[in-house]
Order: structure tokens, then C-alpha cells, then sequence
């Protein structure tokens, strides 16, 4: 079962058995009210007006192992998986052609894709497991890499937050604890920072 809270008050809608057993690893409410669910191990769901619909590497995705799940600015959706990313374009009845992918072969660092965020200015921020963060292009469709990232050697990113109004990235890391670039300054905050643990 799902909770939400819908006109102040709370509510759950019951699955019964449609939805497996998987661990649910992102929610995302489209512009539409549709309710898309993204798991780690049985694909993506869309939820809308009871109908649960379920969409796999069958259907199109990169892969059924999927750890994120955000929009950019044409509510496109772009999943993180362990097979690069997959972009879906959920208008119309979706088909093998709504999906498309990024990967190693279109120049992505690494494939396992931990975290994705849209910055609200024509950019997506990628966090991975074993590359740090690059950066996607949406006006000419292609990535950016930074050289900070290029020895990146603090261990996966678990997440990743962008505050615009103060274009301020924000990455929390398995076990290096929680980095922020703010000016093109970079701060680590740890346990030596007054952090309980660098595992976030």
C-alpha cells in the first residue's frame, strides 16, 4: 500500500498483489496527477484512476534495477539504473519508442546511475556510483564533465539536491559524508564536521 495526503487529509490506496515485493526506490506525481513508482528489481509502475500500469526492459526500460526517478522541464522522466539512464516521454500510449537511454556508449561515465536532478536551468545533474557527478546538456543533448570528478575516489553518491536561488549543489555519499559546492567552493562535512557517521 501507498499513503499520500490529498486536501489536507491522509489517505492509502491499496495495491493488493499487482505490485511485487520489490523494494519501491522513487515516487513522482507527474503534471497530470499520475502517480509513477519506480522499483528496484520489477521496473517502473504508472498509478492513475486505479489503473496500475507496469513497464520493464520488455516494454523498453534500460534496465529493471532502477535506484532514481525525476522530470526535466518538457515532464520528460529520466530513471537512474545499473544500466545508464532511461528517458521516457510519458505522453500518448507509451511504446518501446517512448524510451530512450544514455550509457557508457553516449559518453556517460558509469552506468550505475545512483541519483538524477533537474537544476531548473537546462541542465540535469548525475550522480553515479563510481564516477562522482557529471552533468546533461538538455539544450544540446549532450554531457558535460567537470574536472573535479575526474579522480573521483569518495565512493558512490547516494543523492543529490540542487538549491537554485543560491545554485547550490548538494551530494550525500555512502560513506565520505555530505559534500556542498557553493560559489565553486567545496565543503565536506563528516564526522570530524560534527557529523554522527560519514555513512549517509
Amino acid at each position: 500500500k501507498l499513503s499520500y495526503i490529498r486536501n489536507n487529509k491522509a489517505d492509502t490506496f491499496h495495491l493488493n498483489n499487482r505490485l511485487g515485493d520489490e523494494k519501491i526506490t522513487g515516487l513522482y506525481q507527474d503534471t497530470k496527477g499520475k502517480l509513477w513508482i519506480a522499483t528496484y528489481g520489477n521496473g517502473l509502475y504508472s498509478f492513475s484512476e486505479n489503473n496500475l500500469q507496469h513497464y520493464t526492459i520488455q516494454e523498453g526500460l534500460g534496465d529493471d534495477m532502477i535506484y532514481t526517478i525525476c522530470s526535466d522541464d518538457q515532464n520528460k522522466l529520466w530513471l537512474g539504473t545499473d544500466a545508464g539512464i532511461t528517458i521516457l516521454e510519458p505522453e500518448g500510449n507509451i511504446t518501446h519508442k517512448s524510451f530512450s537511454t544514455l550509457t557508457s556508449k553516449n559518453g556517460l561515465p558509469d552506468n550505475i546511475v545512483r541519483s538524477i536532478c533537474y537544476t531548473g536551468e537546462d541542465e540535469m545533474i548525475i550522480a553515479m556510483q563510481d564516477s562522482g557527478i557529471c552533468f546533461y546538456d538538455l539544450k544540446k543533448r549532450e554531457i558535460v564533465k567537470n574536472s573535479f570528478f575526474s579522480q573521483w575516489n569518495h565512493g558512490a553518491i547516494k543523492d543529490i539536491s540542487y538549491i537554485k536561488q543560491n545554485k547550490e549543489l548538494l551530494f550525500v555519499t555512502e560513506k565520505k559524508g555530505l559534500f556542498v559546492i557553493r560559489s565553486g567552493q567545496i565543503s565536506i562535512y563528516n564526522q570530524s564536521k560534527g557529523l554522527l557517521s560519514n555513512e549517509l
